[in-house]
């Protein structure tokens, strides 16, 4: 599994020896997913549901979150 943490996107690929690489599909059969997740009432949104509960949830609304993968929890950025 190849994954790609891109600035606004995320994308995953599926390798298997002797096949072409098949891009794996989210939920609303995209090939790519909003790197964002919200937290709010008790439930996670993740992609393009979480674009959508941004308005509603603005402060618990993180995207780009992997910025920070490595960085310290005292850092600035965090």
């Amino acid at each position: 599994m190849g994954i790609d943490l891109g600035s606004n996107y995320i994308k995953a690929t599926l390798v298997q020896p002797g096949k072409t690489f098949q891009i794996v599909e989210n939920t609303a059969s995209k090939r790519k997913t909003e790197s964002m997740i919200t937290i709010g009432n008790e439930q996670r949104d993740y992609g393009a549901d979480s674009f959508i509960a941004s308005g509603k949830f603005p402060e618990t609304t993180f995207a780009e979150i992997h910025r920070t993968f490595g960085e310290k929890y005292d850092a600035e950025v965090i």
